[in-house]
């Protein structure tokens, strides 16, 4: 089911990838800079500063990686104070992850995998949340066996309960 997600481009899923990687057990899959960065399927440093020499983000002749124009316009100066931008959402998405224990230490059970849609659910002591991840182009129905219901956490690119657009992510807190 990742295979079909994984083929669309990084700036189309990032925000959804970010959002069920920080659902799973322990660090994102290459680490939080791999979440945040990708171009041409390789991973670069994340520019601190657009405007300085090597992006802020060494003081010696050359970063590991190269810098690329496109990566210097998402430096961390550049995304601070903006509440749509990726650090933005990745800072909301960590502080959640840190007082939801269910995100942490939960279970991770898969209610829902095909094509297009994953469904999971994280529980832990008392605590069930549900992560829903639409990893088409396309709008897909929510699942019949699944309750649209309970209190939304993050909704990315126009999530809510029962309403699933493309490559949207839904992190639900459930009744139980």
């Amino acid at each position: 089911y990742l295979e079909n997600f994984l083929k669309v481009p990084a700036q189309e899923r990032s925000r959804t990838r970010l959002a069920y990687a920080l659902s799973r057990d322990g660090k994102p899959a290459g680490g939080l800079k791999a979440t945040l960065i990708e171009t041409s399927g390789a991973r670069t440093p994340l520019p601190w500063q657009a405007q300085s020499a090597m992006g802020g983000f060494t003081a010696g002749p050359a970063p590991w990686l190269p810098l690329g124009d496109e990566n210097l316009a998402r430096a961390v100066d550049r995304q601070e104070g903006d509440p749509a931008s990726m650090l933005a959402l990745t800072s909301r998405l960590l502080k959640l992850r840190r007082e939801t224990p269910a995100l942490r230490h939960g279970s991770f059970d898969v209610l829902h995998a095909d094509a297009a849609l994953l469904v999971a659910r994280r529980r832990n002591e008392g605590s069930a949340v549900l992560v829903v991840i639409n990893m088409s182009n396309q709008a897909v129905a929510w699942p019949v066996e699944i309750a649209a219901e309970g209190t939304v956490l993050v909704a990315e690119n126009d999530a809510s309960l029962g309403y699933l657009p493309p490559f949207a992510a839904l992190i639900v807190q459930e009744r139980i």
